[in-house]
């Protein structure tokens, strides 16, 4: 199953439990830290996630009558990493492993270093386009108080801190200073401002004000 995405293995880098409840149950761990996967029966480390599932479910997985995909809802899952993070990759190869497109959908999320800009306390930054949580794309969300909030599982941001992930579980944004959208526009001999053209990918009208004139960005 792990063999699927030897990239998402990297990206998961925990100690994994299965524990097969019922008849001719016990436990397997998947140990998949360092990139390597490796398959045993005990271990004195304690495992960052545990899955439990009824044997009569897990034979019919085995038997290839039905996929984890399938079976996944009838997981009880318990997470022992604190703050209770949640493993997007390994969430991913259990319930998709048979889905290859999917799973280089996930793998692409995972590398996609694409940005978009934002405007937060009169700054622009340069924002990691995607959440590092689940993938959901984060351009065209609204700052407040120097935080972003993911819309698909509300993990929030705080762009003040470096993108550090404050609510939801213990992500990072990759952010920084966008020097590349700042442009600076000579008004007149005695007069300067600087403007952002980034916003324009939002499609926002961003005026600067000065004195009573007003100036949008893309006219």
């Amino acid at each position: 199953m792990f063999s699927v995405s030897p990239f998402l293995v990297e990206q998961i880098d925990a100690l994994v439990r299965f524990e097969i409840v019922g008849e001719h149950g016990g436990d397997i761990f998947c140990d998949l830290r360092d990139g390597v996967v490796s398959v045993k029966s005990t271990t004195k480390v304690e495992p960052s996630f545990s899955f439990h599932l009824p044997s009569s479910i897990a034979a019919l997985v085995v038997a290839g009558r039905h996929t984890l995909e399938d079976v996944f809802p009838s997981m009880y899952l318990q997470i022992r990493e604190p703050g209770g993070y949640y493993n997007f990759a390994l969430t991913a190869i259990l319930m998709y492993a048979e889905i290859p497109s999917v799973i280089k959908a996930v793998e692409d999320s995972f590398k996609n270093e694409a940005t978009f800009n934002i405007l937060c306390d009169g700054r622009m930054l340069e924002v990691q386009k995607y959440c590092p949580h689940a993938g959901q794309d984060l351009s065209g969300l609204t700052v407040e108080n120097g935080r972003i909030t993911c819309p698909r599982h509300g993990w929030v941001y705080d762009l003040r801190r470096e993108g550090v992930c404050i609510e939801g579980g213990k992500g990072q944004l990759r952010v920084k200073p966008c020097v590349s959208a700042q442009k600076e526009v000579v008004l007149s001999s005695n007069r300067r401002t600087m403007c952002s053209y980034g916003l324009r990918s939002f499609g926002w009208q961003y005026p600067l004000a000065l004195g009573s004139e007003s100036y949008p960005v893309n006219r």
